[in-house]
């Protein structure tokens, strides 16, 4: 009986359920894959997974071994916010000293004078981790820190930016809420953008878009 039809249904059940936890498993890996290929910032979790998922290889038809992605491809998906690499986001990053010296061929005049050097800190943040130059919170102009949270805004919730999705203007908020408790962006100075809902203002203006 053990290796009759009895047996082998047996076995083929157990197959069955095999093949359907390996199923499972892939499925889990592929929505890892493409949780961790958008633009945002990446979750431990799916950091171990991906850990993992590095370590699967397979054969192909050939009989060749591969792996399930490439070290290429673990590099920029385990990218723990955004999705540049080091190189890259210094390229993207440059454009602020780009910025700053074109401006400043520009003979600006009276309350326009302080313009290259305003654009030239707003990507500063009160901490000092921001760029170019790494500025504190007492060195960088008031008028930067108004256009660094009305930056971030933009970029977050902009519709017309191809690389990444748009995020609904709650989600904008929280995320500028938590960057002022990073010590990222005034804390007060968005409170006044919150409150009075500048960004509304902004929207109906067209001037962020």
């Amino acid at each position: 009986k053990k290796n009759g039809s009895a047996g082998f249904s047996d076995y083929e059940i157990s197959l069955e359920f095999e093949l359907q936890v390996e199923y499972q498993k892939l499925d889990r890996m592929f929505q890892v894959v493409v949780d961790s290929n958008e633009p945002s910032i990446l979750e431990e979790s799916n950091f171990q997974m991906l850990e993992e998922i590095a370590q699967v290889n397979y054969f192909t038809t050939g009989g060749d071994r591969m792996n399930l992605i490439s070290p290429y491809e673990f590099g920029f998906l385990t990218i723990k916010k955004g999705s540049l690499d080091l190189a890259e986001r210094k390229e993207i990053e440059s454009h602020v000293e780009h910025t700053f010296q074109f401006l400043s061929m520009i003979p600006w005049t009276g309350d326009l004078k302080m313009v290259p050097s305003i654009a030239h800190a707003h990507h500063e943040k009160l901490d000092g981790t921001g760029y170019p130059r790494g500025l504190t919170a007492d060195s960088i102009p008031v008028q930067s820190k108004i256009m660094a949270i009305s930056d971030i805004f933009d970029a977050l919730t902009d519709k017309d930016r191809p690389y990444k999705r748009a995020v609904p203007v709650e989600r904008a908020l929280d995320i500028l809420q938590m960057e002022a408790k990073e010590n990222h962006v005034d804390s007060d100075l968005l409170k006044i953008f919150i409150d009075g809902k500048i960004y509304e203002s902004l929207n109906n203006s067209g001037y962020l878009r």
